[in-house]
């Protein structure tokens, strides 16, 4: 689809004895959260501490939670802890949720901070 609007485009450049640059934002590589322990919903919290594990491809068997001590979820972007450093903010559920990183822990493990309520 995005082809066939591109070439009509450039036709009526030509026509017009125009030319223009094209920027196509198109998406990006699927990051996928990982399935929740008993499918029980996690509360997220502006302030609050998570764990984010890099889980690669064992987003569909590894199962994020919450309990009396942490909040743990995975993503399964494989080098998320490679391409991150501590300052900067992740945004997952369709930006809805944000998180700054605090610590890069191991080549699989980050901790951060919620920075708004979900």
């Amino acid at each position: 689809q995005h082809q066939r609007v591109l070439e009509r485009f450039r036709a009526l450049c030509k026509e017009k004895g125009k030319s223009a640059a094209v920027m196509i934002d198109i998406k990006g590589p699927g990051i996928r959260t990982a399935m929740l322990r008993d499918h029980k919903p996690i509360q997220l919290v502006e302030g609050q501490e998570i764990y984010v594990q890099s889980v690669g491809a064992n987003y569909d068997t590894w199962e994020g939670y919450q309990d009396d001590k942490e909040t743990r979820i995975g993503l399964s972007y494989t080098k998320l802890c490679q391409n991150v450093k501590k300052g900067d903010r992740l945004l997952i559920g369709n930006g809805t949720i944000t998180i700054k990183i605090s610590a890069i822990l191991s080549d699989t493990l980050l901790k951060g901070t919620v920075m708004n309520t979900q």
